[in-house]
């Protein structure tokens, strides 16, 4: 046995960081490294007064006389290993533990508990890092190696040992200073976090996003809706950064806490902070968190908010003290940082996705997890995927809302959870026992935040619920509280709402849009409908407003604002259908009928034909027994017009009829020449003559009223069908007339189908160049304008051109692009009305198959920019 010493001494440990790695990278010259290292090692133990006791494999273990010297000699080592050229460029890292305690013989060697935990210590550690115990860190206090110092990492769990190790990294010159986590554990009485037996799914970016405003804001407060997930990412949060906090992570709850002078109380019995009679508790927190470099997470702040100014005087007093905090709105005091949570992000609209699709949303993928939980062999399939991906949808993403749901898989299929998320506040109610009472429901969830609400704040915050889609602040005041008798005005009582997570507020071009997620809308909506009669004049306002809103937009297409009106009115779209639904629910069908009618033109230009017939459809059949009115008939207009434009000519043609009988019934010129016009155009293709009378009896009444808008419309559709027919030179003088309207009236989509027109007309009189250029610079304002139907034409039109210049494969791509957007629009009208033949017959009556077939395989794949390019480098370039 060696002559080894006894009675207090310092343990040092070592070992190679990765030495298997090595091994297999240098494979023979392993062991020479192993010398090298060794040689190394003991040349700095026995230079500082140390014993190598033994060394096994690449471990070492030595003794000290003192602390310093174990340090003195660890620093020397590391300096030494640094300094070293190691064969291959290899970076060798040799970590090292170093304790104190009483030297027990057993054998040829050393042992006892400190043994161990020397060993422990090190192996927490990583290759160039020094590791020493509180008990070495104390015996240095006041005579500390020179230029050598202690950084604190906090108390760790060590691996076998029961007890706590607070743990010190030797800094000083010459070592490297920035390493990982430990590989250890803080110990449970320093980082006092909630854990869960459910897995914590996503909300990577969010916790990545916390720990960097941590870093440099010592108060950050998560704000969000009820059910967001606000406390479970908090303390995710805190449990990622439990390395940078050394005298640990509390979690306080506060749910049960009602008064705010309970607040600091509930702090200091969560760290043990006793109270002493005669001293404040705030001074009593602030002596005991001073010295310290902890986080503290307190949670659901919202119900004893009035205590945030009590956290910043514990800010002030405590340099080293961070708090994440969570709550409905913000604390307001000085130095804090909010975080909002959103909502999980859920899958695109619409389609029909496929497992793999949604494999990575994170709202699928908790629905999934916790729906396993409920029962083991759920999977995410093709069969189930598109019933997921709308029930996280209309759940708007909430985490709680979805484990609800979820849920529910034990005894619902997903499709039949869809079904029933109509009344989704009452579905989606919980059985665990081990959740508060405010999460067993969503219900609960919300009602936690709206039982803190003032009583204006309630009346304002269910008022909101009949807007869909959210609102501007104008029509919020004009609707929710126009008379000013909730006695605070719409923006403090919206900013209240905003605070509290209850409403969103959002920028879109250069306003701010405030709105409620769809959840908390039928929440709110709930209460409102428990006064009818605060609803029913809520709601009736609500029409008014945007019954005007819409009225407002009539002649859209020639207003020099027109492409800021219709994304207006594009943005308004729900709250419009919100109001007609609502007219149509009391029977009284006459502001949806207005509303419709008014949105004729948008209806059309921003592609919601389908919408537009179907609802028109519904409120003139509601206003049957309102018999002839003037606004019926224009009801009947509008809709045959849409159904022109959808190409449906039959269904247009019956509408049309009826409202001219109407219009003759009542006498009313105007809307006889309206209607006539649209007669004429439902038959321009098939029976160009009528339609020709039908057109020219609509001129005869427009100049008979010198009625301009009317003789643009007649002249337009009188253009088509004498192309129709074959007589040019009428066409050209119809068209030259409704340019010329529209350039004054500045009526440019619509003249934009004039110039189609023209471009027709300019072709067939021999000059193809000419007529390129018209169809051309029609496409040039279709294509700014957005409406699917005429682009559609347009580029029929110059499919049709690319045939007769000898380019079919060219052609039958842009007719196939074509079809792809009638198609977009549950179809639309084609240049059939005054073509012979549809392009895409004719590509598919005289090309080769496999050429018809590969070409409107392409020309369906094209973007609409794609096709537009194209179709403008076939009117404007001719075909190369």
């Amino acid at each position: 046995m060696k002559n080894l010493p006894t009675g207090t001494l310092a343990f040092l440990m070592t070992d190679v960081e990765g030495s298997t790695r090595l091994i297999a990278r240098l494979g023979d010259r392993f062991p020479s490294l192993l010398d090298d290292q060794l040689a190394l090692l003991d040349l700095a133990i026995s230079g500082n007064g140390g014993t190598l006791v033994s060394t096994e494999g690449d471990s070492v273990f030595a003794v000290f006389p003192s602390v310093r010297e174990a340090i003195n000699a660890a620093v020397a080592a590391q300096r030494a290993l640094a300094r070293h050229a190691w064969p291959d460029d290899v970076k060798l890292g040799i970590r090292i533990g170093i304790h104190v305690g009483e030297a027990v013989l057993g054998g040829r060697d050393y042992t006892g508990i400190d043994v161990h935990r020397t060993a422990r210590v090190m192996a927490a550690g990583h290759g160039g890092q020094v590791l020493v115990t509180q008990a070495a860190r104390d015996l240095t206090s006041g005579s500390s190696p020179d230029q050598i110092g202690f950084l604190d990492l906090g108390s760790h769990s060590l691996r076998d040992l029961s007890d706590p190790e607070r743990l010190y990294q030797i800094v000083a010159p010459g070592l490297a200073s920035d390493f990982p986590p430990l590989r250890a554990h803080a110990s449970h009485e320093q980082a006092r976090l909630p854990t869960f037996l459910t897995r914590f799914i996503g909300r990577t970016r969010d916790i990545a996003d916390v720990g960097e405003l941590l870093a440099s804001k010592r108060l950050v407060t998560l704000t969000g809706a009820g059910g967001t997930g606000k406390t479970r990412l908090a303390i995710e949060a805190a449990r990622s950064l439990a390395d940078r906090y050394p005298d640990g992570s509390w979690f306080i709850a506060l749910d049960a806490v009602r008064d705010p002078a309970l607040v600091l109380p509930a702090i200091a019995a969560a760290l043990g902070v006793p109270d002493q009679p005669g001293r404040p508790i705030m001074v009593l927190l602030g002596e005991y968190l001073a010295p310290k470099h902890a986080l503290v997470l307190l949670d659901n702040l919202e119900q004893v908010i009035e205590a945030a100014p009590d956290i910043g005087i514990l800010l002030g007093s405590a340099p080293d003290l961070a708090v994440l905090a969570t709550s409905r709105e913000p604390l307001s005091i000085a130095g804090e940082h909010v975080y909002q949570v959103q909502p999980l992000d859920v899958p695109a609209e619409p389609g029909v996705p496929t497992a793999r699709d949604l494999a990575a949303n994170e709202a699928v993928e908790l629905f999934v997890e916790r729906a396993r939980a409920a029962r083991s062999d759920f999977v995410l399939s093709d069969a189930n995927a598109a019933a997921i991906a709308a029930i996280c949808r209309r759940l708007d993403g909430l985490p709680l809302a979805i484990e609800l749901a979820a849920a529910r898989t034990n005894v619902l299929s997903p499709d039949q959870i869809v079904a029933r998320l109509d009344h989704r506040l009452t579905l989606l109610a919980a059985s665990r026992r081990d959740l508060p009472a405010r999460q067993r429901t969503l219900r609960g969830a919300i009602d936690w935040s709206y039982d803190l609400l003032a009583g204006p704040e309630q009346a304002f915050f269910r008022r909101l619920s009949v807007f869909s889609g959210g609102a501007e602040l104008d029509a919020i005041r004009a609707v929710v509280d126009p008379a000013g008798a909730l006695g605070n005005d719409a923006l403090d009582l919206a900013s209240a709402l905003v605070d509290r997570s209850l409403l969103r507020s959002r920028r879109i071009g250069d306003e701010n849009r405030l709105d409620m997620l769809e959840t908390i809308r039928e929440y709110a909506a709930e209460h409102l409908a428990s006064s009818p009669q605060d609803e029913g004049e809520t709601r009736a306002r609500h029409a008014a407003y945007y019954r005007d809103l819409a009225e407002a937009s009539a002649g859209v297409l020639t207003d020099a604002r027109r492409d800021e009106l219709l994304d207006r009115l594009d943005r308004e779209l729900p709250n419009f259908r919100a109001a007609m639904a609502w007219s149509l629910d009391i029977r009284l069908p006459e502001a949806g009928l207005r509303i419709a009618a008014a949105l004729g033109e948008f209806w059309h230009v921003r592609n919601h034909l389908l919408e537009g017939r179907r609802v028109l459809g519904e409120l003139l059949a509601a206003s049957a027994s309102d018999g002839a009115t003037g606004l019926r008939s224009q009801g009947l207009t509008v809709s045959g017009t849409l159904a022109s434009w959808h190409g449906d000519y039959g269904a247009a043609h019956g509408l049309f009829q009826a409202a001219v009988a109407m219009a003759e019934s009542m006498g009313d010129r105007r809307q006889i020449a309206v209607a006539k016009a649209g007669l004429g155009w439902t038959t321009i293709g098939s029976r160009p003559t009528s339609s020709r009378g039908d057109l020219e009896d609509a001129i005869a009444i427009g100049r008979e009223l010198g009625d301009e808008q009317i003789l643009f419309a007649a002249l337009q559709g009188l253009t088509l069908a004498c192309l129709r027919l074959g007589d040019l030179e009428a066409a050209r003088g119809a068209v030259l007339e409704a340019i010329a309207l529209g350039d004054a009236s500045g009526e440019h989509y619509n003249n934009a189908t004039n110039l189609l027109a023209l471009g027709t007309i300019e072709t067939r009189q021999g000059d193809p160049a000419l007529g390129g250029r018209s169809i051309a610079e029609a496409l040039h304002q279709l294509r700014a304008a957005g409406g699917y139907g005429g682009l559609s034409i347009a580029l029929d039109l110059l499919a049709t051109l690319a045939f007769e210049r000898g380019a079919p494969e060219r052609g039958a791509r842009l007719a196939a692009a074509a079809d792809r957007l009638r198609g977009e629009v549950g179809g639309g009208p084609s240049a059939a009305m005054i073509l012979l033949e549809e392009p895409l017959d004719l590509a598919r009556r005289t090309m080769a198959p496999a050429d018809f077939e590969r070409a409107t395989i392409a020309g369906r794949a094209l973007s609409t920019d794609e096709a537009v390019a194209l179709g403008l480098e076939v009117a404007e370039n001719g075909i190369a």
